[in-house]
C-alpha cells in the first residue's frame, strides 16, 4: 500500500513540474538553445501542440512560427504550418484564419487539407 502512495506522489510531482517547466517558458528556451540538434524541429512542434492543447494561442504561434521560419525542410514544416492554421481557426478571428489559410494552401497545393480549408475560408467571406 505504501509502494502505490509513493508511485503516485512522485507521479503527481512529475507531471507538476513538467507542466511548470513547458508553461514557465523554460522548456522553448532550452530548445531554442540547442536549435541546431537534430531534433529541435519535432520538440518545437510537440511544445506547440502542447501549447495548443493548453490553450496558450500566443506560445503555440511562437513554437510552431520557429518551425516555418527556421526548418522549411523538417519532416514537421507541413505539419506545423498546418496546425498554426488551426490555432487561427481556434482562437483568432476570421482575418488570421483566411491569412493563414491562404498561405498553407499557397505553400502546399497538394495537400489534402487544402478542400477543408477552402471550405471555410468561402465560408467565413461569404458571411462576415
Amino acid at each position: 500500500m505504501n509502494k502505490i502512495i509513493i508511485i503516485i506522489v512522485v507521479t503527481g510531482l512529475l507531471l507538476f513540474f513538467s507542466v511548470d517547466f513547458i508553461r514557465s517558458g523554460k522548456c522553448y528556451e532550452f530548445i531554442n538553445a540547442h536549435q541546431e540538434a537534430s531534433w529541435a524541429p519535432k520538440a518545437f512542434y510537440y511544445l506547440g501542440s502542447l501549447f495548443f492543447f493548453f490553450q496558450s494561442p500566443e506560445k503555440a504561434d511562437e513554437a510552431f512560427e520557429k518551425i516555418i521560419k527556421d526548418y522549411y525542410d523538417s519532416e514537421y514544416f507541413e505539419p506545423a504550418y498546418y496546425s498554426y492554421y488551426k490555432v487561427a481557426v481556434q482562437f483568432y478571428g476570421s482575418e488570421y484564419v483566411i491569412e493563414r489559410g491562404n498561405a498553407y494552401m499557397g505553400e502546399f497545393p497538394d495537400s489534402g487539407a487544402n478542400k477543408e480549408i477552402d471550405k471555410k475560408i468561402y465560408l467565413l467571406k461569404k458571411y462576415n
